[in-house]
Parts: C-alpha cells; sequence; structure tokens
C-alpha cells in the first residue's frame, strides 16, 4: 500500500524513538495489510535463542583485540553526512513533507458530511407557548450547514 511506503519513508527521517514508536503503532492499528504481516507470539518466540544456547568461538576474543589495537594506532576521521550547506534544504524538504503528510493523514480521518447526514436524527415541535400564550414556530436552515435556527414568536 502507498500509505505503507511513505510510513517507511518517514521512519527513517524521524529522530526521536518516542515519535517513531508512535507513528508505527499509529500505523499498525490502522493498516489491515500490515497487521496481517505481524509475526504472532509463539512465532516470535521460534526466533529467540537463550543465553546457554550461545557458545563463543575460540577466534573471537583474539579477532576482537586485534581490530582494538588497530583502531587505536589509527585516528578516526568522520566524514559529514551532508555539505553544510545542503543540510538546511534537506531539513526544509523534510519538515514539508511531514507537514504534507500531516494534513493528508488529518483529512482521510475526518469523517465526510455524508456520514454526518446520516448520523443526524429528526426533530418536531409538537406545540409552543410564549407566556403561556400559542406561539408559532419558524424553522431554517441554510443551504448545506449543519446550522439550524427556530424562531418562535407569539401569535396575536
Amino acid at each position: 500500500m502507498f500509505c505503507c511506503q511513505i510510513i517507511k519513508f518517514l521512519f527513517s527521517f524521524i529522530p526521536f524513538k518516542a515519535l517513531k514508536g508512535y507513528l508505527v503503532s499509529h500505523h499498525l492499528e490502522n493498516c489491515p495489510s500490515c497487521q496481517k504481516e505481524l509475526a504472532g507470539r509463539e512465532e516470535a518466540r521460534s526466533f529467540l535463542i537463550e543465553l546457554n544456547e550461545v557458545k563463543e568461538p575460540r577466534s573471537f576474543w583474539p579477532a576482537v583485540q586485534g581490530r582494538i589495537e588497530a583502531a587505536e594506532g589509527k585516528e578516526a576521521v568522520r566524514q559529514p553526512f551532508l555539505r553544510p550547506g545542503w543540510r538546511w534544504a534537506v531539513a526544509a524538504v523534510s519538515f514539508l513533507v511531514v507537514a504534507m503528510i500531516a494534513v493528508l493523514i488529518y483529512r482521510t480521518s475526518m469523517p465526510s458530511r455524508i456520514q454526518k447526514k446520516e448520523l443526524t436524527k429528526t426533530f418536531q415541535i409538537n406545540y409552543l407557548k410564549i407566556e403561556n400564550e400559542p406561539a408559532q414556530a419558524f424553522i431554517f436552515q441554510p443551504k448545506d450547514s449543519d446550522l439550524i435556527i427556530i424562531w418562535a414568536e407569539k401569535i396575536s
């Protein structure tokens, strides 16, 4: 699904674990195709191993020790991911993409007007009194609006 691809793309750009967790959990709650792909609890346990099942290979420590000694002799020079001139552009584009997706998600989660009209209930005014005298009611609803105006006046 297209939504799943967007979520995967956003996941790589969001820096905070809490936001990533919310994004994934919210998506999994609402996406039936991703829910089908989730492993069950028993299936996930079959992939886990216990600590006593793991045995240390004999050549493990000498290999690690050799790499540590080699790394101590060299100073690591870290190259920046992006040149400083491009960082602001990538940040701005990322912000715009996140904002557009947020608006898209907000619009798709809003109930449509059709659903609102199905939920509306009818009402009826059987008898109306103003100051213990009969009154007449006028009901007005503007076109394409949920607003209803009721005007009542005494019958003289």
